[in-house]
């Protein structure tokens, strides 16, 4: 009786892995026969229990952005073949993205190919990172929501997907797979979701590891001039990673793949250096890098970019340190929040906290570590409170992010992180005060986004609020009931004394007089990077009233201004100090002296720090402002 029970449990077992298999996605991508320009797909397919069944394709859109892409729209040729060999009928649907295949039950295995999108004018509009790349013996590039489809119904079903690397080519991806002594690399039983978690890359260039807290940070750099970066962004990376690592009680991945590509515009640089670069040339500059799709996307377990390279080290960095750590962030913030669905970016009306709190953590998280004085960061924050004034006053933050797909909202976009760094800072504040500094705005996000993904659930968009409040205390709903959900104006000055600072909307006194705005010298009327938060001026013209001693071509970044005048604890230094700058001459740094002057005069949103703090504002700002 004995053996038969056995033998009962193994023939289960066995018709029970059957089963499982049948159910499985089995994807091949072989990157050695693909041609230029396309991506060739193959999928032995799950069974399938209906007689007609829709074949789909995610859709990509920024968020605010009317810039929406159908990856099916992506697939220029696509066929479904029967257990016999024979082709199904099947009809394409442009609006929805699908493809719809008859006769389904008989379906056995389907064959697409995708058109490379990247340098690609018909999909210009897509944002690269969320493309697909095909340069032959070079570099391939792709997510996998842009090359893997689904059928409806059967989104949740595991999937094994092979890919055979193009020889020579090494894969970089966050993800954790095998690969075969012929070059294939295997990932077994994952689901869409967790395939998505990070993009995949193979290249043949340069590529460092940085080992923080336990995380491996594995950086991957295809440059188009063949330039070997590797060294210099290790370098440079380094203490933003170190930054991510103490600004996180606990790392969340251990391993995280930082994919570069390095876009060559260095003629542009060249015209920028040699002073040739006017007005017109400028915006022309700007809006042809504006057309190359630069930028970022973050995943759970990786972060691709795409930079340009100007011709100079400073702006290539400018555009990787902050963002990376703005990426890493939301792998908790809020990814971790949504364990078993899609956290659907364009719809959320949360927005205002997962990309808000965001921006305003990824320069707490420099602050703490240094990287950033206090100046610096309430430099930031200032031209964030000033950007904020200009969302319309009878919109809430809540309506902003329900209805940023529609006009007029979509031409506030910005303000989700403008407004939504300075509100989330303020909301910071108020949980130090009703807490008495034992929770913070982190603290409390940090133990939410565990609590949910631990039990492997997602939070609904509308718990999100009460959430927080029922974290801290009740009295906390008044601020979200005001400030987020309602439209009253935020009471900015009353947040930053809870801290120990000061902040003016409008203010007249004695300052340090800035050697960029206040001198007798005439700046470029632009800047570069266009969008940077520490900008580099260059001098037109110095006159002879200048007391810095600028000369013709020199150029100056706005936290080196900062740091000539104010000391270690970003105190402002006393009139006739003798301090230092370091400038841009002739492309070598140099180091000029002069001494600080005074000036009375009007300013504009204001903020420093009280002479004498309360000891309870000492004590918040400390928790604040440290590790």
């Amino acid at each position: 009786m004995r053996q038969l029970e056995t033998a009962f449990v193994v023939t289960l077992f066995i018709c029970s892995s059957l089963t499982l298999k049948a159910q499985e996605y089995h994807y091949t991508i072989d990157l050695t026969g693909s041609i230029s320009n396309t991506f060739r797909v193959e999928l032995k397919c799950p069974k399938i229990q209906k007689d007609t069944i829709d074949f789909k394709f995610l859709t990509s859109a920024e968020n605010g952005d009317i810039r929406v892409v159908k990856y099916a729209d992506l697939v220029t040729t696509f066929n479904a073949i029967d257990n016999d060999g024979n082709a199904l009928n099947v009809k394409r649907d442009k609006e929805f993205g699908s493809f719809k295949i008859y006769n389904a039950r008989q379906l056995s295995t389907i064959s697409y190919t995708i058109e490379s999108t990247w340098e690609n004018k018909k999909w210009k509009q897509l944002f690269p990172p969320s493309g697909v790349c095909f340069k032959p013996d070079r570099m391939v590039y792709f997510t996998t929501v842009s090359l893997l489809g689904y059928f409806n119904g059967l989104e949740k079903n595991p999937v094994d997907l092979k890919i055979t690397r193009p020889k020579g080519l090494a894969c970089y991806t966050g993800l954790n797979c095998n690969e075969t002594n012929n070059g294939t690399i295997e990932l077994n039983g994952l689901t869409f979701k967790q395939l998505s978690e990070s993009p995949f890359v193979f290249t043949n260039q340069d590529n460092a590891t940085i080992d923080v807290k336990g995380t491996k940070f594995m950086i991957s750099v295809y440059s188009e001039d063949g330039r070997q970066y590797s060294d210099l962004i290790k370098s440079e990376l380094t203490p933003y990673l170190n930054a991510i690592g103490d600004f996180f009680p606990k790392m969340p991945v251990k391993k995280y793949n930082i994919l570069i590509y390095v876009k060559d515009v260095t003629k542009w640089g060249e015209k920028y250096r040699s002073g040739k670069l006017g007005m017109l040339s400028f915006f022309k500059m700007v809006k042809q890098l504006g057309k190359l799709g630069f930028g970022a996307n973050g995943y759970q377990k990786g972060t691709s970019f795409c930079i340009a390279d100007i011709g100079n080290d400073y702006y290539l960095m400018e555009s990787l340190n902050s963002t990376l750590i703005h990426e890493f962030i939301h792998i908790v913030n809020p990814y971790q929040f949504f364990a078993d669905t899609e956290y659907e970016e364009a719809y959320s009306k949360n927005n205002w906290l997962w990309e808000g709190a965001t921006s305003y953590f990824e320069i707490l998280a420099q602050l703490q570590s240094g990287i950033l004085s206090k100046k610096e960061f309430l430099y930031t924050m200032r031209t964030n409170i000033h950007d904020s004034y200009s969302m319309p006053e009878n919109v809430s933050l809540i309506e902003l992010c329900e209805k940023i797909n529609e006009k007029p909202y979509s031409d506030h976009l910005m303000q989700v992180y403008w407004k939504g760094s300075v509100t989330n800072m303020l909301l910071d504040f108020e949980i130090m005060r009703l807490t008495d500094g034992e929770k913070t705005l982190k603290s409390v996000l940090f133990q939410l986004a565990d609590k949910y993904y631990s039990q492997k659930k997602s939070i609904n968009e509308n718990d999100v609020i009460p959430e927080i409040v029922s974290s801290v205390k009740p009295e906390l709903q008044t601020f979200f009931n005001r400030f987020v959900i309602g439209t009253d104006s935020l009471e900015i000055s009353k947040g930053f004394d809870v801290i120990g600072l000061e902040y003016y909307k409008k203010f007249s006194g004695s300052l340090p007089t800035d050697p960029i705005w206040d001198n007798d010298i005439e700046k470029a009327n632009f800047m570069l990077p266009p969008d940077s938060k520490n900008p580099e001026y260059v001098i037109k013209k110095v006159g002879e009233n200048d007391f810095v001693g600028f000369q013709k071509g020199d150029r100056v970044k706005r936290y080196d201004v900062f740091k000539s005048l104010t000391n270690s604890e970003g105190e402002n230094l006393p009139e006739g100090t003798e301090t230092q700058l370091t400038i841009i001459r002739d492309n070598k740094p140099v180091t000029l002296t002069y001494k600080v002057k005074y000036k009375t005069a009007n300013y504009t949103y204001y903020i420093r720090e009280k002479k004498e703090k309360s000891p309870q504002q000492e004590k918040l700002f400390k928790i604040w402002s440290s590790k």
